[in-house]
């Protein structure tokens, strides 16, 4: 990125920029998750994401009900970065399957981009699209599952 930026920016600043695209997470869509794995649901990430993101905003995102990051929310975790590969690529899918051990047909993919659905449900996954405002735990219950 470096001859792409203006002479001087510091790393942190760096770090700085990509921070500046996440959001955050309400914790009750933290808590939503717990309910989830707690009714004894596997869940899993895949997210396209980069190091600095993964170590840093969104690691504190996770750790804001006391726990220890992600893992305390998920049962797997796959992300681009340690895959090589990105979403909607098919790389990425086989790379989780083979990684978490999941099975495209008992798999409910969510995602917040029509492209990354196409990809897994080309592949055998059921997929739900995430749109601005929408909370995954609406979107499950139209498919029966009710936390």
């Amino acid at each position: 990125m470096r001859p792409y930026l203006r002479s001087g920016v510091t790393d942190a600043e760096i770090d700085d920029a990509f921070n500046k695209f996440l959001v955050g997470i309400p914790e009750y869509r933290l808590d939503e998750l717990k309910k989830l794995r707690k009714a004894g649901f596997k869940i899993y990430m895949l997210s396209n994401t980069n190091p600095i993101m993964w170590h840093s905003k969104i690691a504190d995102e996770f750790r804001k009900q006391g726990l220890d990051g992600p893992e305390s929310y998920f049962d797997g975790i796959v992300t681009s970065f340690r895959a090589k590969v990105m979403k909607p690529q098919k790389g990425i899918f086989d790379y989780a399957q083979a990684q978490l051990g999941i099975r495209p047909e008992e798999t409910i993919f969510l995602d917040d981009s029509q492209a990354n659905l196409d990809a897994a449900s080309k592949l055998g996954y059921e997929t739900l699209l995430v749109t601005p405002g929408a909370e995954f735990a609406t979107l499950l219950a139209t498919k029966g599952i009710n936390i």
